[in-house]
């Protein structure tokens, strides 16, 4: 008779293959864009603007997309009167606030405190990959708090408002996973605000904090609290009665991106174990121990995001332990 191969094995196998495949994903659209070749321009601009808010040369491997020429103007002068008058912004549902801004608001905002959802940014550079994080906000009082203290870094001074030249295209484009949209502008030199067609702010960003190699400082970059270990705690037959081998996969897979999306500090050494029972008559049960504190672990994200996926099991309790160490 056949021996049957460890369904525990199994399970880690492709744990290893859909981790390798998620790295991927979250990298897709990222090398579809960066492969044009020549750079593109696209959109509806004429490029009869003002000299200050002309497009430059698209570079290399970079989609520029352009409004008119028109709608670009309003634009710049709706963006303008906010920045001059310290007038609230109106913002997208989801504002992403990039690793760049995020490194030089974390002297003077508790952005752990802002309930911000962690958004991972994968760059590939020549000395290997590097992994940096901005946030995405979503409660109005956030983004808000962000707005204000945005205002007051660039201060009271004159502003400057135009359009990013070639160089600065090329060197933003390592750090974003999309095209390049107007209205899109450059703030005194410094800081990158992209609204959308109602002209409400999407994205905000510092591109003096990057360079071609990574970033100028550490702060925003990934020290890797990693994911060190998975461990089934059940016997192969309870895990069998309840699960498939692959909806087994999935779920872990799904509930360490949660858990390692909600580690607010991941430039602290720390060590967490989460412990994960996923009931058939109830949401899952977790247990933590470990550096929760000093990893500013967001608990009740993890558990509220669970909750949402409505994980069972079939008859048994199933048990997993997921251990993250830097």
């Amino acid at each position: 008779m056949k021996k049957k191969t460890n369904v525990i094995l199994k399970v880690a196998i492709l744990l290893f293959a859909l981790f390798v495949v998620s790295c991927a994903d979250s990298k897709a659209l990222l090398q579809t864009t960066s492969n044009a070749q020549g750079g593109e321009l696209l959109g509806s601009a004429k490029n009869n603007r003002p000299e200050h808010l002309k497009i430059s040369e698209i570079p290399d491997r970079v989609r520029y997309v352009s409004i008119d020429d028109d709608d670009m103007v309003m634009a710049e002068a709706i963006l303008n009167a906010r920045l001059t008058r310290k007038e609230e912004a109106e913002f997208v549902p989801d504002l992403l606030v990039f690793p760049g801004l995020m490194n030089t608001m974390i002297e003077r905002v508790d952005t752990v405190g802002l309930g911000g959802k962690k958004m991972k940014i994968q760059g590939n550079f020549r000395d290997g990959q590097k992994i940096f994080f901005g946030s995405v906000y979503q409660q109005e009082n956030a983004k808000s708090y962000i707005w204000e203290a945005f205002l007051q870094v660039i201060g009271t001074d004159s502003i400057k408002i135009r359009t990013l030249k070639s160089e600065e295209l090329s060197l933003w484009w390592v750090y974003i996973p999309f095209d390049i949209m107007e209205p899109i502008f450059m703030v005194n030199n410094r800081y990158i605000i992209g609204m959308n067609k109602d002209n409400e702010i999407f994205v905000m960003d510092d591109i003096s904090n990057y360079t071609f190699s990574g970033m100028v400082s550490d702060a925003a970059v990934q020290s890797s609290v990693k994911l060190e270990s998975i461990t089934l705690l059940n016997t192969d037959d309870i895990i069998e009665r309840n699960f498939t081998v692959e909806e087994l996969a999935n779920i872990v897979t799904k509930i360490d991106t949660i858990v390692s999306s909600n580690i607010n500090k991941p430039n602290i050494n720390g060590r967490l174990k989460v412990i994960v029972k996923i009931k058939n008559n109830d949401d899952p049960e977790l247990v933590y121990s470990g550096d929760i504190n000093a990893l500013g672990v967001n608990i009740n994200e993890i558990e509220n995001a669970i909750r949402i996926k409505k994980y069972r099991s079939k008859t048994d309790d199933i048990t997993f332990l997921l251990l993250y160490q830097k």
